[in-house]
């Protein structure tokens, strides 16, 4: 029980409902829980002194923000700073003030976790959504977002209505402006939806938000159906009232019923929800209920063409591009994305359509885009460590993902004046280093446990944990 509470994110509320003595709940798990609740909130208070920070500094550069979700979601939809988990701060502002802020937070010592080149943070600005920092309490403490969700989920939020539309809340003593109810609820919907509702936690807030006293349901369903996600409401809803028993007007639940779709894909997901911590959000059958998830016809095809040739960060790791070659970047995301899809090795899936590159900068280029695949998969699935390793062993056994020449010894031999021992010596230490520069590259994106096992595969009989680090830190 204690696990899944804090898979779903609902141990304080779960101390709430039995902490007055419920019969068969063990003393040790009530002591346990109680621990829990008051470590959350005593963080949940720390991370409300450093919100108020960074807005008090964004304002003094007339930067206007609206923080939503952590404890501004916590005050508003459950009275109870203690009540909600949330382990970082989400401040949304219009993409244009993102560089300014950027420069503002570094007095508070708040750094962007990725660091782009300003074509690739250009880039990001416009398919992206959110740009995690680095602060003096800890790694992605930190999100400034510019939109809701990735370009590529083809539902585009106008960030200045939220601004026009927002409304003020107490936070810590201070008062700051967030979204209006009516924002906050389609929001929820679309970030619940987004990651397939796997955890109770984000149901819950939904049905928090539902309660809130003056939400126009007219608007709320008016704005989903403009924006073309009025299924993805429907779902939520009716998600929140299966699971959680939410109490949804009379006339909302008549909006919902006019599609008859609902209640099918609702089952659908409900069914997933016991077992949530497997759920992949990168699995052709998420994709599927993505598609199904939209009622216009016209923002299928859309959703599908954003999500396949819109590079993000992932494919910036690959490979390095000048700026002005940046639409290939759409080559190598069409390649990425299919090799997750369809659970094929990036190596052999690559190797069926290249030919064997002739030359070295172009092998190089590949080699680099097969590790960075291989690794990423794994990086991603490290749920399942058996998974993982295997993933890294595909990567990092034999020749990548071209098969070898017949003998490159004697094919060497024959064409220079060397000896065979010069020569495989020679082929050793550009292999050992080549390997080096693809694991450098793997290690940006790969486990710790996944860049070790790559170098124990190192057969010229060094101690390699000596490595580990030098590796890392490139």
């Amino acid at each position: 029980m204690l696990h899944l509470a804090e898979h779903h994110g609902v141990t304080p509320l779960v101390y709430l409902a039995l902490r007055d003595g419920a019969e068969g709940v063990p003393t040790s798990v009530r002591d346990e829980l109680r621990a829990r609740y008051e470590h959350n909130a005593r963080r949940n208070l720390v991370f409300v002194s450093e919100l108020i920070r960074v807005l008090d500094c964004l304002e003094a550069h007339a930067i206007d923000a609206i923080p939503y979700k952590g404890p501004v979601l916590a005050e508003a939809a459950y009275g109870d700073l203690a009540l909600r988990e949330f382990s970082d701060l989400d401040v949304l502002l219009r993409p244009a003030d993102f560089a300014r802020a950027n420069e503002s937070l570094k007095p508070l010592s708040y750094v962007p976790n990725v660091n782009l080149s300003s074509a690739q943070q250009r880039a990001s600005l416009r398919a992206g959504y959110e740009c995690a920092f680095d602060g003096p309490l800890g790694k992605n403490l930190l999100e400034m977002q510019w939109a809701i969700v990735p370009r590529f989920f083809s539902v585009d939020f106008d960030v200045e209505h939220f601004f026009e539309r927002a409304t003020l809340t107490e936070i810590g003593s201070h008062l700051v402006i967030t979204l209006c109810p009516e924002d906050l609820l389609l929001t929820l919907c679309v970030h619940a939806t987004k990651h397939g509702w796997v955890r109770l936690c984000w149901l819950r807030d939904i049905a928090a938000v539902t309660q809130l006293p003056g939400l126009d349901w007219d608007r709320v369903f008016s704005d989903a159906k403009e924006l073309g996600f009025l299924r993805i409401v429907g779902v939520s809803l009716t998600l929140a009232i299966h699971l959680l028993e939410a109490n949804i007007p009379d006339s909302a639940m008549r909006r919902i019923q006019t599609d008859p779709t609902i209640p099918a894909l609702t089952d659908r997901v409900a069914t997933d929800v016991p077992e949530s911590e497997a759920y992949s959000t990168e699995s052709l059958e998420y994709f599927r209920l993505m598609v199904n998830l939209r009622e216009r016809v016209s923002d299928r095809p859309r959703f599908v063409a954003r999500l396949t040739f819109t590079p993000s960060v992932g494919e910036w790791d690959v490979v390095n591009l000048p700026a002005p070659l940046y639409p290939l970047y759409r080559v190598v995301r069409l390649f990425r994305l299919a090799g997750r899809l369809l659970s094929l090795s990036p190596f052999h899936l690559t190797a069926r359509v290249f030919p064997r590159p002739c030359h070295p900068c172009a092998q190089a280029f590949f080699d680099s885009f097969g590790i960075s695949c291989c690794i990423h998969r794994a990086h991603h699935r490290g749920g399942d460590a058996t998974r993982s390793r295997g993933f890294v062993q595909q990567g990092f056994q034999g020749n990548f993902f071209f098969p070898p020449r017949p003998d490159p010894i004697s094919e060497r031999m024959g064409a220079r004046d060397e000896s065979r021992s010069a020569v495989e010596a020679k082929l050793l230490r550009r292999g050992r280093e080549h390997r080096q520069r693809m694991i450098a590259v793997a290690a940006r994106v790969a486990h710790r446990e996944c860049v070790e096992l790559a170098l124990r595969n190192f057969k010229d009989g060094t101690d390699v944990r000596q490595q580990i680090p030098n590796l890392l830190a490139r």
